[in-house]
């Protein structure tokens, strides 16, 4: 390689570097406008920030006004008969009604039971057995609004002192509702129940002799005054609402609920 060539090659390196550095320089100095003032140079200057003195100043101007705020929306209620919302409760001597048996948790775990285990229930008769079932059913799908429909039907209902359905809390403990708010205690003296219920549930572990095992779409129970309790059961009775005076309000102690030593089980039968 001569002299000349080797002259001729430096030069063209030298020029590349040339250009290189000169990128390299503006590279860095488009950086450092981008991260030394990144918000000016993406997002434009900002305003600077306004400042106020707080200062302690006397009230110049009071506004007073007189008027009615309303809701944008609004219902008004109006009523047949006059008359006024009053709190009842129950009272002692009150009888306790029921509108449906009991026994729906038993009777539907054994429904469960002869499709999953029917060996569990051999001892039964499976068409007897079944007849229960349909009556469980047919009660969970009977609706209350007969009994409300009875209540109703008195220009003056105020013998009825308190009211429920009984389902989740079972009958004792929605008759503990009906005590809540009072010093007064109840007996529950007779239990009517779905044929086979309580075989049931003692087999299948379900609390039905303290009167706690679960309903589902239970009956209404109600606190009646003594002096009305047999013309409203026959007035129940006429629009088609079966029902078992149950037990009594006493004032034993406050809230308790318990289950007379002699207390009479009635299996209802309905084919």
């Amino acid at each position: 390689m001569t002299k000349k060539q080797i002259s001729f090659n430096f030069i063209a390196r030298l020029k590349k570097r040339k250009k290189f550095l000169i990128g390299f320089v503006l590279l860095l100095v488009l950086g450092f406008f981008l991260v030394g003032k990144p918000s000016e140079a993406l997002f434009g200057k900002k305003e600077p920030l306004k400042t106020v003195t707080v200062k302690q100043e006397s009230i110049k101007q009071t506004v007073s006004a007189s008027g009615e705020i309303r809701a944008e929306n609004s219902a008004q209620l109006q009523f047949v008969s006059p008359g006024k919302i009053a709190w009842m409760g129950v009272k002692k001597g009150d009888k306790l009604i029921l509108t449906k048996p009991i026994g729906l948790q038993g009777t539907m775990a054994a429904y469960r039971t002869l499709k999953n285990m029917p060996e569990m229930l051999e001892q039964y008769s499976k068409s007897e057995l079944q007849k229960s079932i349909d009556y469980a059913i047919e009660l969970m799908i009977t609706p209350n609004q007969n009994v409300v429909k009875t209540i109703h039907s008195y220009q003056d209902f105020s013998f009825v002192h308190a009211l429920t359905d009984v389902t989740g809390f079972g009958l004792s403990g929605h008759i503990k509702e009906i005590l809540q708010n009072s010093t007064l205690s109840a007996i529950i003296e007779t239990i009517p129940s779905i044929r086979f219920s309580k075989e049931l549930s003692e087999e299948l572990g379900y609390a039905f002799d303290d009167c706690s095992c679960h309903e589902t779409a239970g009956g209404m129970l109600i606190a009646i005054d003594p002096k009305k309790v047999e013309e409203f059961s026959n007035t129940l009775i006429s629009n088609n609402v079966e029902n078992w005076i149950v037990g009594t309000i006493d004032n034993i102690e406050p809230g308790l609920v318990r289950v007379a030593d002699n207390v009479e089980n009635v299996e209802i039968v309905k084919y």
